[in-house]
């Protein structure tokens, strides 16, 4: 068990492996500036993987396969697409995520 402290109030105890933080970081309107989207974008994705993070599935991601498949585990995925025959019927979720596969 972890005790965390939550600013002024009582600690509290959890198991340490359903400790966890969400950020959810988003970019919005139209810049009034020159604003480099994928170059910006694959910053903050590669800190999100090297910090064990996961990005939301609503945002654009500009993520090689590898390193999406790095971001989360595929084996369940792939087993569940192979036993239900999804191949032919459903394009792969990385195919509905990432710009440049759906360009």
């Amino acid at each position: 068990m972890a005790k965390i402290k939550l600013g002024n109030r009582t600690s509290v105890e959890k198991k340490s492996f359903f400790l966890c933080r969400y950020v959810d970081i988003g970019v919005y309107g139209v810049p009034k500036h020159t604003y480099q989207t994928e170059k910006t974008t694959r910053n903050v994705e590669g800190f999100v993987r090297q910090n064990r993070g996961f990005q939301m599935m609503y945002a654009d991601s500009y993520m090689t396969r590898s390193e999406f498949e790095s971001m989360f585990d595929h084996t369940l995925y792939r087993e569940m697409r192979a036993r239900y025959s999804c191949a032919d019927a459903f394009p792969e979720v990385y195919d509905k995520v990432n710009k440049k596969a759906r360009a």
